[in-house]
């Protein structure tokens, strides 16, 4: 890079804003004027900066793992026009939105990144706590975050444990089951796609911020059973909406390896993407019922062997 015999510091930081505007973009002329020995016949840098540059320092740039995208321009700026295009769509954006971005498009385009160490033998994993730097060094965003109590454990939870406790075991005795593959354990949780948010990240200072659908929250429900023994059977996966164009693409990454694993990807047919009677059935009819149908082939018990199905418990 050529600046010229006189070594103009905003000719400088010309030159490198155009190699690199995130990495440089808070470069001033002051700080390239301190690098700068202007004692001889012509400027040239100083002893202090070749020194510093030797060893490893990268003047001006930035000391924290921000500046290891430097080696990456294309995909930083790749991130920064699908970030910035959201933000001007008025998308909300959330922390755990970028962060899962910016690691889906570095894991794509420059994987390399997470496999090569630091001079500290240490592995980039693009933290949250780097994206918050990005996020401010780059593009001068930040966020406030909103807070919210957490559900409340009733009371009385030592008392419902120990009936369930009671009933399980009555159960157990009872109708004989002798083998923990018999009893099964199923929850539902919601995996969250988009959170609805009140809050998104847009420029420091920015007094009027817009955004299109921040309380359009994007979800499916996931429902997991485990049997005591510790196998796990295929997931059921519950879509909000009518028609299969509310599922997974057939196309989608790894679904010929959920297909494979027998799971059942569902729509709700109603307003929400809650599990229903009817996909309960479905569950039942498609994995559960085979699935202890087997259980008492394998272990040679008698074909009306009891068996325990707790759920949400």
């Amino acid at each position: 890079m050529t600046v010229g015999s006189g070594m103009s510091p905003s000719e400088i930081i010309k030159k490198l804003q155009k190699l690199n505007i995130t990495l440089f973009k808070r470069l001033t002329s002051q700080t390239v004027g301190q690098w700068i020995d202007r004692s001889g016949e012509h400027a040239c840098w100083s002893e202090n900066t070749l020194k510093c540059i030797a060893a490893g320092n990268k003047p001006g740039g930035l000391t924290t793992r921000v500046g290891i995208l430097v080696d990456c321009p294309e995909t930083t700026k790749m991130i920064l026009t699908y970030l910035q295009g959201l933000q001007q769509a008025y998308v909300p954006l959330t922390l755990s939105t970028i962060h899962g971005i910016m690691i889906g498009q570095l894991e794509y385009f420059e994987p390399q990144i997470f496999k090569t160490p630091s001079s500290d033998s240490s592995l980039f994993t693009c933290s949250e706590s780097f994206v918050l730097k990005f996020l401010h060094c780059a593009l001068g965003w930040s966020l406030h975050r909103a807070t919210h109590a957490g559900r409340k454990i009733p009371a009385n939870a030592d008392e419902i444990l120990w009936k369930a406790f009671l009933h399980m075991a009555h159960v157990i005795k009872e109708y004989d089951i002798t083998t923990p593959v018999l009893i099964v354990n199923g929850d539902q949780t919601q995996v969250i796609l988009s959170p609805g948010s009140g809050m998104t990240y847009a420029e420091i200072g920015s007094s009027q911020v817009s955004t299109v659908g921040a309380d359009d929250k994007r979800a499916f429900t996931t429902f997991i059973n485990i049997s005591a023994d510790g196998t796990l059977l295929p997931f059921q996966a519950i879509y909000q909406g009518s028609t299969t164009w509310s599922l997974q693409s057939q196309n989608a990454n790894q679904m010929e390896d959920a297909k494979c694993l027998n799971f059942l990807f569902e729509i709700s047919k109603t307003d929400t993407y809650w599990s229903t009677q009817e996909t309960m059935k479905d569950y039942i009819n498609a994995i559960l019922a085979p699935y202890f149908v087997d259980v008492r082939r394998r272990f040679k018990l008698w074909p009306n062997q009891a068996a325990i199905w707790w759920v949400d418990c």
